[in-house]
């Protein structure tokens, strides 16, 4: 877990410096907010959790699917500050996922 937040943050700083440098051109009065920034590692790191998730799908990734078990371990203790519930328990509960389809394909497509 330290490994996977490691990255994800060392690629935001990366990610963040360079917008501030090419978009803001260095303008100290556009700089990222505190809050903005928060809410970007967040983002990513759920990103991640939730990648890790679908990645344990056997019928999608059949033997390269990751194990269960090893992404529970690995996300168990992330939790928001006060909040006392772990991960939600409905990501590692089995299930059926039901969503639309509508926006999933570009605009001129009809497959």
């Amino acid at each position: 877990l330290l490994q996977i937040i490691i990255s994800e943050s060392a690629y935001l700083i990366w990610l963040v410096q360079n917008e501030w440098k090419i978009e803001k051109e260095q303008d100290e009065r556009r700089c990222h907010t505190a809050n903005e920034i928060e809410a970007r590692w967040k983002a990513a790191i759920t990103k991640r959790l939730r990648l890790n998730w679908a990645l344990t799908n056997k019928y999608a990734h059949r033997k390269l699917a990751l194990q269960w078990g090893v992404v529970k371990r690995t996300w168990h203790n992330i939790h928001e500050p006060g909040n006392r519930r772990a991960l939600k328990t409905d990501l590692f509960e089995s299930g059926v996922i039901v969503g639309s389809s509508s926006g999933r394909h570009p605009p001129g497509r009809n497959r």
